[in-house]
Formats: C-alpha cells, sequence, structure tokens
C-alpha cells in the first residue's frame, strides 16, 4: 500500500518528501521537516499513537497544518470532524481528496482594485471570529459578504439555494460556491447531511490563507432539522476552534431562530458574535444604498 500511495502522489506531481509508519514518527518527521509539506496524508488506525492523535499533535504544532485524516468508518469521521481535523471515508478518490484541499480558492477582486477602501463592515466584521445574523430570509448577511468580497477580502459561499438561481439575483461571479444538497453536483462541491464534515475538508485553505477571507453560510437549518442538536453544536464549536486559530478568515452565518427552540438557540448564541440585521442594514443606509 506505501508503494501505492508513492506511485500514486509521484504521478500526480506531488514529491514524497517523508513517510512514517507509525502516529509517533510522523509527528516527529513533520517537525523535523523545513519547508513544512504542503499536504499530511494520515491513515486514522496506525499502530502505536493513532492518526487521529497524531495530527491533533501536529495541529497543536503547527496550526495551519494542512492534514487530512484517511478512516474507514463513520464514527472516524465524527471524531476527526469533533476534534478539528478534515477527514475523509474509504474508499476515496484521492485526486479529489488533494484538490479539495490544496486548492486556492478562486481569485476575486483585490482592494488594489478598488483603490484601497476599506469597507464600515470590515469595522464590524473581524477576522478569527464567527457571526451569525438572525434572519428568516439571508439577505443582510449576503450584502455583507458581497461587501467584504467587494473590499479585498477572498470569498467562498455555502447555500442551500441552487446556485444557479442565486448567481441570477447577486453578483457571484469568481466566488466558489458550496451546495448544501442531498444529491452530489456535476458543477458545484456539495455536502449533505451525511457528510456535513466535508464542511473542514472545503475550509482547509481558508483556514490557513494568509489573505483576509470572508466564509458566508446560508441555509445551515438544512442541517439543523436532519442531524441531532448535540452533533450540530459540536461542529459548530469545532469551526469556531478552527477560525479562531486561523491567520485572516472570517466566518458569518444566516440563520433563521425559529427553526430552532430557545434552550438551542441560547446555546448556539454563545459560540457566535450576534450582528443584527438592523446593523447591517445601518451602514448600507449610511452609505445610501
Amino acid at each position: 500500500m506505501e508503494e501505492f500511495y508513492k506511485d500514486l502522489f509521484a504521478a500526480m506531481g506531488f514529491d514524497i518528501v517523508a513517510v512514517a509508519r507509525d502516529g509517533q514518527t510522523a509527528v516527529q518527521k513533520y517537525k523535523e521537516l523545513d519547508p513544512k509539506p504542503d499536504l499530511v496524508i494520515m491513515d486514522h488506525r496506525l499502530p502505536g499513537m493513532s492518526g487521529l492523535q497524531a495530527s491533533q499533535e501536529i495541529l497543536e504544532y503547527d496550526p495551519k497544518a494542512p492534514v487530512v485524516i484517511i478512516t474507514a468508518d463513520e464514527e472516524g469521521l465524527w471524531e476527526a470532524a469533533m476534534r478539528g481535523v478534515p477527514a475523509i471515508k474509504k474508499p476515496a478518490v484521492f485526486e479529489k481528496i488533494i484538490k479539495a484541499v490544496m486548492r486556492s480558492v478562486p481569485g476575486v477582486l483585490t482592494a488594489g482594485d478598488k483603490g484601497e477602501e476599506v469597507s464600515d463592515l470590515q469595522r464590524i466584521f473581524s477576522p478569527q471570529q464567527m457571526y451569525l445574523i438572525p434572519e428568516e430570509e439571508p439577505e443582510w448577511g449576503m450584502r455583507a459578504f458581497l461587501d467584504l468580497v467587494y473590499h479585498g477580502y477572498r470569498g467562498i459561499l455555502f447555500t442551500r439555494k441552487n446556485p444557479d438561481e442565486l448567481k441570477k439575483e447577486y453578483p457571484l461571479e469568481g466566488i466558489p460556491i458550496v451546495w448544501f444538497s442531498t444529491l452530489p453536483s456535476d458543477k458545484y462541491e456539495t455536502v449533505t447531511p451525511l457528510r456535513v464534515q466535508h464542511l473542514l475538508l472545503l475550509l482547509q485553505e481558508s483556514f490557513r490563507s494568509e489573505e483576509p477571507t470572508v466564509a458566508y453560510l446560508e441555509g445551515f437549518e438544512f442541517f439543523i432539522t436532519n442531524i441531532p442538536f448535540d452533533r450540530i453544536l459540536n461542529m459548530i464549536q469545532v469551526l469556531r476552534d478552527r477560525v479562531m486559530r486561523s491567520e485572516k478568515l472570517t466566518l458569518i452565518m444566516s440563520l433563521d431562530p425559529e427553526i430552532l427552540d430557545p434552550r438551542q438557540y441560547k446555546i448556539l448564541q454563545k459560540e457566535f458574535i450576534i450582528i443584527p440585521p438592523d446593523k447591517i442594514k445601518e451602514v448600507f443606509q449610511s452609505k445610501g444604498e
């Protein structure tokens, strides 16, 4: 299997800089490598220290390490996700894994293109934070997201709506879109309720980005109504931990609080900074928009 991995990744243009047969050796080799590798593929089950434990140690040493766990079971996926490590279930299409982890968010307009303007919303939405906008329809969250992109942020959009229809409503050219859907798509990355952990993988590059980046999630109600609340809460907590340890990522979520009972919503609020829609509306009104 080791030779298979070597041949596969070499054929795809990757240089294999180190191989470890157990978790402890993997941690040691990662610390010794200079420069650090662009990608670390870790099997879940390794002798001695598990691949998940090794991944956590690597991430504690280097929070920007691009680690991906490969696991054969559903519990392995959840265990990895709850500990903040992106994971893929076997059998996996390895080229897809690498592209998902290594791809950069496609370029959008930079601040230089816009004369280095600073948006008033940049004073509201700070990097390394998660924000919740309580609204039934994602109008003001979307407008805030697009404003930040216009002022130089790299953007990635997660939506429950049909992306093609959304593009007719908003200027989304050049912005990568991930579709919350029960079905796969030939055109867009998708995240299903059974694979909600895939969010971490799709955000991996954003966690590591050295440029201001904004991720916007709308339609997360799709998962809340299909997954037990404790798992949703765990996922949100993992996202928060990864965002806080990122370089320049801001995460914004629009959510209809009516779909949660008051206790659940109160718990969820503790993981976010709450931004009322009216606060965003006031910013746009002050600009005459």
